[in-house]
């Protein structure tokens, strides 16, 4: 009888174990693919890891073909009253510098240009590290335009839509077969020309002086203090560890 209480105290004992190291290993280091950049906070995992692995604004996904996407980074302007934008961008990351807080674009999925009048980029979390930005023009053309920009995901069959800065584009005579569209002020090159490398920087939460002692970062767990706190690297790793009981018969 003894033996069989002692036998039920290791199974119960064990099955806390393994419902605590659960509910721990929700927020351990993911990736969609072995190649993929590690993910862990201030970023998660959508629909796998809960909230609190993350910080707000900062989740991402799996893609069918393991890639590891961050949908819609910009907010929306505020005058037009809806939280979402009408479309969908999905950004491809293929790395994630936690000390320098910086993400690594690959690739976009979606048309960015055709969002940029609708997003308010000074008040999103994630911003482009470039000092030069310009006012770009967006044209519909009948004809083409070798020195302008080509914006495919815009234009169809019957028309080409370019953008140039807008300085540039009174000087070009040949835009009477054009109509312009829109103009989007103080934007970086790299989300009107797809040829050059995107990057972009985020400047909250700040890991930085974590990753620099070789630590991870986390939201604090008292709900009285904001803000993150470090912990040691390894903290949160997957493990299991039964209980060692000292029995007495």
């Amino acid at each position: 009888m003894v033996i069989l209480n002692v036998v039920r105290l290791i199974f119960l004992a064990t099955l806390t174990a393994l419902g605590s190291c659960k509910i721990h290993d929700n927020c351990t280091v993911r990736r969609c693919s072995d190649q993929g950049p590690a993910i862990r906070f201030p970023f998660r995992l959508k629909d796998r890891q809960p909230q609190h692995c993350g910080f707000p604004g900062f989740e991402l996904s799996c893609t069918q073909s393991q890639e590891t996407v961050l949908e819609n980074p910009f907010r929306v302007k505020a005058s037009l009253n809806q939280t979402k934008p009408p479309f969908s961008v999905k950004f491809v990351i293929n790395k994630i510098d936690y000390e320098s807080r910086l993400l690594y674009v690959a690739k976009l999925d979606g048309c960015l240009p055709g969002l940029l009048p609708k997003l308010d980029l000074s008040a999103s979390l994630f911003q482009i590290p470039d000092f030069n930005d310009y006012d770009f023009s967006f044209f519909k053309c009948s004809s083409k335009k070798w020195y302008m920009i080509p914006i495919p995901c815009l234009s169809n069959s019957s028309y080409q839509v370019y953008a140039t800065q807008s300085t540039d584009s009174i000087l070009f005579a040949s835009l009477v077969s054009c109509t312009k569209m829109f103009e989007i002020p103080s934007v970086s090159y790299a989300l009107i020309e797809p040829q050059i490398p995107l990057v972009l920087s985020w400047s909250a939460p700040n890991c930085g002086y974590c990753e620099a002692e070789d630590k991870f970062c986390r939201l604090r767990k008292s709900s009285s203090s904001a803000g993150i706190q470090c912990l040691e690297n390894g903290t949160g790793r997957s493990s299991i560890l039964l209980p060692s009981l000292v029995v007495l018969l």
